[in-house]
């Protein structure tokens, strides 16, 4: 090799040395905004997010991968315009070859679709979603999106179909051995809905114990889908009579999801509903209506916001 070759090998090197480098930290910076996402943080984790769509040097499909996430908190925060459009920026930016991120994609733009109310709009996306992992054998994707058509199923009262899906979630999960706490306490909470839908309320307690189980084991204490889990333990304890076990459950479940989600959320005043439910059995009408009006003082300001769909019963607790 002359020494004009070895020049250019070096810099050719050097140049491959550089691409490696930043599409590792691409990675890295990617990891630790889904990290941010996952603790609760999704103004972090936006920021982190937008920084690396400005930088212009992300490849199509990271640039995807980044709007899905940027969907992902969008929606964690309630702003459903924002997240559609992330998302439907990412479905866009995705190649044929990109299946398996395209059906991720869709599901996310389903979730959200169906806490606005479109739920037909919904429905057509996890199907889409479904068909996508099933043609890649993936079992994990094909349990999350069947658990979300359960979930589409209960809101239309269908509650037969809603069993068919939970069916085909436990199915696909028992396939999955790495599907992980989030997916397993989402369906164990499905079942605990279609449970109270049939009255089942023992069996609603079992699964709803399950879901929150398992999100205190991942998330810990203070974490907003702990503080859910919490309300609906308390929903379930209502059913069965145990209303004073109710109350202190949702009243610890309403100051977690104030201390992490805030009290200007659906969430928020999805909670502040349901406990006005427990206080009315227990005879405390006062402050019940209290709760009611916060709640709907909350829906008020998101709705001026940027959630002209918002509602109560879209965020029920199930």
């Amino acid at each position: 090799m002359s020494s004009g070759e070895g020049k250019l090998w070096v810099v050719f090197m050097m140049s491959c040395m550089t691409a490696l480098s930043g599409a590792g930290q691409t990675q890295i910076s990617l990891d630790a905004a889904y990290a941010l996402q996952s603790a609760a943080r999704p103004v972090a984790a936006i920021a982190m997010v937008q920084s690396l769509l400005d930088a212009r040097m992300l490849s199509p499909l990271d640039t995807a991968r980044a709007l899905d996430l940027e969907g992902i908190c969008y929606e964690d925060m309630g702003d459903s315009e924002k997240a559609i459009h992330a998302l439907e920026e990412a479905q866009r930016l995705l190649a044929a070859k990109d299946s398996d991120e395209l059906g991720a994609v869709l599901d996310n733009l389903g979730r959200v679709y169906a806490a606005n109310g479109d739920l037909g709009s919904a429905a057509r996306l996890y199907k889409r979603a479904f068909s996508i992992a099933e043609g890649l054998g993936e079992h994990s994707a094909m349990a999350r999106v069947a658990n979300n058509q359960a979930d589409i199923a209960l809101k239309q009262d269908h509650d037969r179909a809603a069993r068919k899906y939970l069916q085909r979630a436990d199915e696909q999960a028992k396939q999955a051995p790495e599907l992980n706490n989030d997916a397993l306490a989402a369906i164990a909470s499905m079942k605990g809905w279609l449970a109270l839908k049939e009255g089942d309320a023992r069996g609603a307690s079992i699964e709803y114990q399950k879901a929150l189980r398992l999100w205190r084991e991942l998330h810990g204490e203070r974490h907003p889908l702990t503080a859910w889990g919490m309300l609906l333990v308390g929903k379930a304890q209502a059913k069965n009579g145990d209303l004073q076990g109710s109350a202190k459950n949702m009243r610890d479940g309403i100051t977690m999801l104030a201390s992490t989600l805030g009290e200007k959320s659906q969430r928020y005043a999805a909670a502040e509903v349901a406990y006005a439910g427990v206080l009315e059995q227990m005879g405390d009408e006062a402050q019940a209506a209290r709760l009611r009006l916060d709640a709907q003082a909350t829906l008020a300001m998101l709705r001026e916001q940027h959630c002209a769909d918002c509602s109560v019963s879209a965020l029920a607790l199930r």
